[in-house]
């Protein structure tokens, strides 16, 4: 026993830990949005080419679009489960835009 988990013991622990096939599955990696994909969009819509937007309201609009975005994906997968769908579809997505647009 040297400790060296690649020997034929440390294959044995190896598969015996391994999750159930019906194990749900890991959760997707968390929503990032960049500040700099922010910015670019806030500009398209911005009248004069002259506003600026200072550093902490740039960070603070990114992060309540990554509330937003991730609240109505939240309630798009919940509306896929009730209906019994494998996957989330745009559907899905416009059955709960109303309410989620109520919401905020």
């Amino acid at each position: 026993m040297d400790g060296n988990p690649s020997t034929s013991e440390g294959a044995g622990d190896a598969a015996a830990a391994a999750p159930p096939t019906d194990a749900p599955e890991a959760p997707a990696a968390p929503l990032v949005l960049k500040e700099r994909t922010v910015e670019e969009l806030m500009r398209l819509h911005f009248s004069s080419p002259r506003t600026r937007l200072g550093a902490e309201g740039l960070r603070l609009t990114t992060m309540a679009l990554q509330l937003y975005v991730r609240e109505a994906a939240l309630r798009a997968s919940d509306q896929a489960r009730l209906t019994g769908a494998p996957e989330v579809g745009l559907e899905h997505l416009e059955k709960v835009l109303p309410q989620w647009l109520m919401d905020i």
